[in-house]
């Protein structure tokens, strides 16, 4: 009788330690999951990093991203940041960008960002290297669809409207919204982005408007 009562003892001992194993491993899947997508590999000024669990840090160069991190930028801030495919993001000051999704392996490719404000541009590598690339940048007044592209993005003119220029591509590049699309097909066409109206038609940029964009994420 005491035999029998002792080994119910440890077998509930062992299944509450197994049970108690497996809910330790249950929460940590998550984490152990979780890989780097991205690395930062300039940092000027302050730059921070918020993640997923809503925890914000000033980051060096080194620092890795993850699908999910919120990036700011702040005054006279410089941020650039090389993804594990090639692509790479480069951030003006006074800038927001969430990293919403980025899987570049596989069949499944995609990547979308989450723009809020400042400046931007972003050179696509293997992501957008397949026959239907889903690339697309949101903001609050648009989207912006690459097909696999470097071309510059931000608030060039106020902060209630976002210009868009293709800088360099095979590709083109849709920008839309509820209002209408616009398709930017050749090198230093641009277009416009406002609240309550379609995209302005497309046009060249001037040469004086192209330096404005790129003062704005120069690193130097």
């Amino acid at each position: 009788m005491t035999h029998h009562h002792l080994t119910f003892k440890r077998t509930l001992s062992g299944n509450v330690k197994a049970y108690a194993l497996g809910l330790i491993c249950l929460f940590l899947i998550p984490f152990a999951s979780a890989e780097p997508t991205a690395k930062a590999v300039l940092v000027k000024n302050q730059v921070t990093v918020e993640s997923t669990t809503k925890q914000s840090k000033n980051i060096k160069r080194g620092h890795e991203l993850q699908v999910g991190d919120v990036i700011r930028t702040g005054a006279d801030a410089r941020a650039i940041f090389r993804f594990y495919d090639g692509s790479v993001l480069t951030m003006g000051a006074n800038s927001e960008i969430t990293v919403a999704e980025f899987n570049a392996s596989g069949q499944s490719k995609k990547g979308t960002f989450d723009f809020v404000k400042g400046a931007f541009r972003m050179i696509t590598g293997a992501i957008t290297e397949t026959d239907s690339p889903d690339f697309t940048v949101n903001t609050p007044i648009g989207s912006i669809g690459i097909r696999g592209t470097d071309f510059w993005g931000g608030n060039l003119a106020t902060d209630n409207s976002i210009d868009v220029v293709l800088l360099e591509s095979k590709h083109v590049i849709e920008v839309s919204n509820q209002y209408g699309t616009v398709i930017l097909k050749e090198p230093n066409q641009g277009t416009t982005l406002m609240k309550d109206k379609a995209p302005l038609s497309t046009r060249t940029w001037p040469e004086a408007k192209l330096q404005r964009a790129f003062k704005s994420v120069a690193t130097e």
